[in-house]
């Protein structure tokens, strides 16, 4: 699948840095099918990428954070391995504040546990030919106004944002 991408940070050069994790992501980015258009379409291309990160030994990492002496679960990144943390995201956008604190407690500030946040979510193009009906998914331009703006001096870790389209 053809994609455009967003770096934060430097996040391009730690990228590359890790060059089988890079060669991993972009071989699974380029192996997903669009599925179609309109009503169920997001969950079919996370269930395809889901499918695609898990054969290949990503997991899901549960993020606990101490609160006053107790630790507590503080959510979820979709996908982590060797430092890289992945968000798969065709959600709405009100989620975008939410995913990028979950990269910075993953990140050396807090938890040390990331070097590296992936976000892959879509472009305005793609959303409006393949989600018409549903408006306000997160997309690239998205997220890049958040870190580019209120979160820029939020979120310490690099961040690349992964905007998919035809």
């Amino acid at each position: 699948m053809d994609h455009e991408t967003y770096q934060f940070r430097n996040s391009d050069v730690i990228l590359d840095s890790k060059k089988d994790i890079k060669k991993e992501i972009f071989e699974i980015i380029n192996k997903i099918k669009i599925p179609g258009k309109g009503t169920g379409m997001r969950d079919k291309l996370n269930k395809a990428f889901k499918e695609e990160f898990r054969k290949r030994g990503w997991a899901p990492k549960r993020i606990k954070i101490n609160v006053k002496g107790k630790e507590e679960s503080f959510g979820e990144v979709d996908f982590f391995k060797d430092r890289v943390a992945i968000e798969v995201s065709f959600t709405h956008r009100s989620f975008i504040g939410v995913d990028l604190l979950k990269m910075e407690t993953l990140s050396f500030s807090i938890k040390d546990e990331i070097d590296l946040g992936i976000m892959i979510v879509v472009t305005d193009e793609f959303q409006k030919k393949h989600f018409p009906t549903t408006a306000g998914s997160m997309t690239l331009k998205q997220i890049t106004r958040y870190l580019e703006g209120p979160y820029k001096s939020a979120i310490d870790v690099p961040i690349l944002v992964i905007g998919l389209k035809d």
